[in-house]
């Protein structure tokens, strides 16, 4: 493509370069002379480089989505006007900018990246919090801690090397995304009494221990999802009736807390969906029975995979 230049850069405080169809821009994007600029976009292209010097401007928005960009990341901690930085799908490598210390900061996803040195920020400083994504970005140590961020809703760590406990979730009532599938998390699976806005869970393939949290306080909760660890129990008595996808095979399940969690479905009386208790221990005449009248037409076809 040709060489783009831009009269009197000094003047711009938006440049938003997407994507509806045709040719991806490629090559290294200059920003230095964009001395004003406070709200960056270039998505779905090719660039490769960026000037991610920010030490003239003020951004609220800086965001970089599914390029190809190499190098490090900026730091970000001065950025006190700053509402999202948005970097997913690049090649980044170095270290994971700690947020703003600013309660105008919201949306942190710097997912889908190469980190070399992964620590996983301090959101401690940045009490606004909506939105945090890590996933898939070499991650390592323990998860972070967002006691502070009782406004989190969406809260993604998945695929990656965290280790120790899964982070706990009390403060975080507006909570409604959770996933720390596939790290290295032990201990047991957090209790989500107070998180009654929660719609989906994935803790799905780490090293988990004990039981499925009561999930009764969960009345929005649609997919809770905790196969490939090693869990034993059930703590609750009741499902909510808006559960629509349980996915809980290959634990340590016996016979009988099969059978639980299948009568517990069928009396939560929700209308289809799907749910897996197959790699765990056999199947008792009353579970099939649960599982005969969960796929039974009046019960809206729910799928049944069992051993």
């Amino acid at each position: 493509m040709p060489k783009v230049s831009i009269d009197n850069p000094e003047n711009i405080t938006q440049l938003h370069i997407t994507r509806n169809g045709g040719p991806k821009i490629k090559g290294t994007m200059e920003l230095t002379k964009f001395t004003n600029l406070t709200d960056f976009r270039v998505i779905d292209h090719h660039i490769s480089g960026l000037d991610m010097d920010m030490s003239n401007k003020q951004y609220k928005k800086f965001r970089a989505d599914r390029n190809r960009i190499t190098g490090s990341l900026p730091e970000i901690t001065g950025q006190l006007s700053m509402l999202a930085f948005n970097v997913p799908f690049n090649l980044f490598t170095g270290d994971a900018p700690e947020p703003p210390a600013t309660s105008n900061f919201k949306y942190y996803d710097v997912s889908d990246n190469n980190f070399t040195n992964p620590s996983a920020p301090d959101f401690s400083s940045s009490p606004q919090m909506r939105g945090i994504y890590l996933h898939n970005s070499n991650f390592t140590g323990t998860c972070p801690n967002v006691d502070s961020n009782i406004y989190l809703e969406d809260f993604q760590l998945d695929r990656n090397s965290f280790t120790g406990t899964m982070p706990s979730i009390t403060n975080n009532t507006a909570l409604k995304w959770f996933d720390t599938a596939s790290n290295n998390l032990t201990g047991e699976i957090v209790s989500t009494s107070t998180n009654v806005n929660m719609l989906e869970m994935w803790c799905n393939s780490n090293n988990l221990t004990g039981s499925i949290p009561d999930l009764a306080n969960n009345t929005s909760l649609q997919t809770f999802s905790c196969f490939s660890n090693n869990l034993t129990g059930w703590a609750g008595t009741t499902f909510p009736a808006s559960l629509r996808k349980l996915v809980a095979n290959h634990n340590d399940f016996s016979s009988a807390v099969v059978e639980d969690i299948l009568a517990a479905l069928v009396a939560a009386g929700a209308n289809g969906g799907f749910v897996n208790v197959a790699g765990n221990g056999g199947m008792t005449a009353n579970a099939l029975a649960h599982k005969d009248t969960l796929t039974g037409d009046a019960r809206g076809n729910w799928t049944v995979i069992y051993n």
